[in-house]
C-alpha cells in the first residue's frame, strides 16, 4: 500500500509473508490504529522464519506476541482446493501465486535469515491449496515431501468465464490435431516450441520480474515455458535462462 494513503477504520492488518524490508513491516502496521483508535496487526511466519522475530526487535525496535492458532487447516484447504474446481482461472492463480512467493523470497532483503533452501516447498504449496506441484526451475531435483495432491483431474478444470474456456477449448482441440501448442496471432513461432496439455498449468512468474511489453499473460506463459525447456535441453546457459526468465531482454 502506497504511503499517504488512508483507509479508515482498519482493525487488523494481516501479513501473509514477510514483508521486502523491516521498514515495509512497520508501515504496513500502521495502516491501523490510526488516530488514537485501537488495532491490531498479524504476521504468519513459517518455522524456519523465527529468527525474524529478533530481527524485528533489534532493527525496528517491535517485539511481537504469538498467536494462538484457531484455524483448522483441514477446513482451509479443502475451501482453497474447492474454490480452484470451480474455475481454473483460479487454479492459475494460486499456481502463480506459488512461484511468485518462492522467486520474491529468493530476493528478500533479509537472504541471510529467509533461505530458499530452508523452505519447506510440500507445505508452502499446501498453504497455497495447489491442487499439484507446479512446474518451475526452483523445485527441479528436489524431492517434494509433505504434499498430497488433490485427487481431481486437472484437464477438466474449466474457466467460469465462457470466452476463456472457449478459447482453452479450441486451442487443446488444435494440439489434438497438430501436436503443437497454438500461437497466437503476430507472434513470432519459435521451431521447437511444444507445449503439451498437461504443460498449460506451469504457473507463469509474475513477481520479481519485469512485463514484458505487449504481451498477455498466456503469452508468457508459452515464452517462460519455451525458455525452460531451451534450459533443459542445454541450447541456453542458467545464466542466460535467469536473465530472459525477468524479464531482460
Amino acid at each position: 500500500m502506497a504511503r499517504g494513503v488512508d483507509i479508515p477504520a482498519v482493525d487488523w492488518v494481516v501479513q501473509f509473508d514477510v514483508p521486502v524490508s523491516a521498514s515495509a513491516f512497520v508501515h504496513r502496521c500502521g495502516r491501523t490504529a490510526r488516530q488514537g483508535h485501537q488495532g491490531s496487526a498479524l504476521v504468519i511466519l513459517m518455522p524456519n522464519e523465527e529468527e525474524y522475530i529478533d530481527f524485528l526487535k533489534f532493527n525496528q525496535s517491535v517485539i511481537l506476541d504469538k498467536f494462538q492458532e484457531v484455524l483448522e487447516p483441514k477446513k482451509c484447504l479443502e475451501s482453497l482446493r474447492k474454490a480452484q474446481t470451480m474455475d481454473r482461472k483460479i487454479m492459475d492463480l494460486a499456481n502463480k501465486a506459488f512461484v511468485s512467493f518462492v522467486r520474491a523470497y529468493s530476493k528478500h532483503e533479509c537472504g541471510v535469515l529467509l533461505r530458499v533452501k530452508d523452505l519447506n516447498f510440500g507445505k508452502l504449496a499446501m498453504a497455497y491449496g495447489l491442487l499439484r506441484m507446479p512446474k518451475m526451475p526452483e523445485l527441479k531435483g528436489k524431492v517434494v515431501a509433505d504434499f498430497s495432491r488433490a485427487d481431481v483431474d486437472i484437464k477438466n478444470i474449466s474457466y467460469k468465464d465462457k470466452a476463456a474456456e472457449k478459447n482453452r477449448q479450441s486451442n487443446i482441440k488444435a494440439y489434438l490435431e497438430t501436436g503443437k501448442w497454438p500461437a497466437k496471432q503476430n507472434e513470432k513461432k519459435e521451431p521447437s516450441e511444444e507445449v503439451e496439455e498437461e504443460e498449460e498449468d506451469t504457473p507463469v512468474n509474475n513477481n520479481g520480474k519485469k512485463k514484458r511489453k505487449g504481451l498477455t499473460d498466456d503469452e508468457e506463459f508459452r515464452r517462460d515455458a519455451l525458455l525452460m525447456k531451451k534450459l533443459k535441453q542445454g541450447k541456453i546457459t542458467k545464466a542466460e535462462f535467469d536473465r530472459l526468465f525477468d524479464g531482460e531482454d
